[in-house]
């Protein structure tokens, strides 16, 4: 939620300097539209956590289902009632390694290769010795692909 509120402020100007609305209305616009964006990220979080219990795959799980779930919960946001495809996760990576995957598959693919390196970087920290090195290789391969 507070991704889309200080990303949004915008709106307060929009709303409020140049339409010449209130001030609590410009604010609570802001926080309705900010927590009704956020819901998206809730069910996301649900869904991924749901699979990790019924999967009981650590691995599967980390680079998998939660990197796909993820990248499709942020398309459907961005399509949904007209869409709001502002601030997905792929968009953060405009100026790295990474962004060479967006002439591919366009910001959903950079947002699941993200989630994916994301996954890896975590099997890394919480894996054994094997999956460590493994997923350490994996994350090179991928950003210098």
């Amino acid at each position: 939620m507070i991704l889309f509120i200080s990303g949004l402020y915008w709106l307060y100007i929009s709303i409020h300097t140049i339409s010449g609305g209130p001030i609590w209305l410009a604010i609570l616009l802001i926080v309705l539209l900010s927590i009704f964006m956020a819901l998206y990220y809730s069910l996301a979080g649900y869904l991924i956590s749901s699979s990790y219990i019924k999967f009981k795959s650590q691995t599967l799980t980390l680079l998998i289902i939660a990197p796909s779930i993820w990248s499709l919960i942020e398309l459907f946001r961005g399509w949904f009632l007209s869409g709001f495809p502002w601030f997905s996760l792929g968009y953060s990576q405009t100026d790295t390694y990474l962004a060479n995957w967006a002439p591919i598959g366009g910001i959903y693919l950079v947002t699941w290769i993200c989630g994916i390196c994301a996954g890896l970087l975590a099997l890394i920290y919480v894996g054994n010795s094997q999956q460590s090195y493994k997923g350490a290789g994996a994350l090179i391969i991928i950003i210098f692909f």
